[in-house]
């Protein structure tokens, strides 16, 4: 499994495959990836729109994106764990953190066509 590491070590493009059986915490790994790309300081051009998670199946994808919103509510609410846990994902303090994340929710809200989290098939059926 995947270790994600500070945002200090990550740019755009960025292209994390995760390969792993059934249930070793995929889809929390790229949900937290997600999160931290969306949170960091330090990665430009880090909008909703900007950032596409792939995976298989319509149930991975709605699990996805409903891990995504939870981290980041519960970050906008000030929880503890989920705050120090990320607060070792992006240059940014515990408040920075909480008030980015209000933020985010709101930007997902009002713009959610532009949270792409989608299937392989929906992405390829983008293209063409």
């Amino acid at each position: 499994m995947t270790v994600l590491s500070s945002d200090s070590d990550i740019q755009f493009p960025n292209l994390t495959v995760i390969t792993a059986s059934a249930g070793a915490g995929k889809t929390y790994t790229l949900a937290r990836r997600y999160v931290q790309f969306l949170l960091s300081g330090n990665v430009e051009g880090n909008n909703i729109q900007n950032i596409l998670a792939i995976t298989f199946t319509n149930l991975a994808a709605k699990e996805m994106k409903e891990r995504i919103v939870n981290v980041l509510k519960q970050a906008a609410l000030g929880d503890r764990e989920i705050l120090a846990e990320l607060s070792q994902l992006v240059s940014l303090t515990e408040g920075e953190i909480s008030l980015r994340s209000a933020q985010l929710i709101e930007e997902i809200l009002h713009h959610y066509s532009d949270f792409h989290v989608r299937t392989i098939d929906s992405f390829l059926s983008t293209l063409f």
